[in-house]
């Protein structure tokens, strides 16, 4: 390949980070204009395994030597719901109170409900 080559393929990767970055303003507008008809709302936790680290080698046992150390497993609650026009994905990971109204005057109650975030919501 020659330097003219090369030109052409750094103008041609330029063009396209342009038009790239144009695209992804467009789809951003739309998106924000767009009334939301949300879908399902799933929940779809984050589940880390537990592991152990497996702390300082052998033969290392100064004043600071860590040794091994279990963590144990983690879930995170989260929801997922996604808009059925424009494909924008939410996702929630805190809950809130919400009223529920119960069959017979009276009764109702409070539930926890995914909090998804306030933009973009209609």
């Amino acid at each position: 390949m020659n330097r003219h080559e090369f030109d052409e393929m750094e103008r041609d990767i330029a063009a396209r980070e342009r038009n790239l970055d144009r695209d992804r303003a467009r789809l951003q507008n739309a998106r924000e204009a767009c009334p939301h008809k949300w879908g399902e709302t799933r929940y779809t936790p984050d589940h880390q395994e537990a592991y152990t680290t497996p702390g300082d080698p052998p033969g290392t046992m100064g004043v600071d030597w860590r040794g091994p150390v279990d963590v144990p497993a983690k879930t995170t609650k989260k929801w997922t719901r996604r808009c059925e026009s424009c494909g924008l994905v939410q996702i929630a990971t805190r809950t809130k109170k919400e009223h529920v109204p119960g069959k017979v005057a009276r009764t109702g109650g409070q539930i926890d409900v995914p909090d998804f975030p306030s933009a973009g919501r209609r």
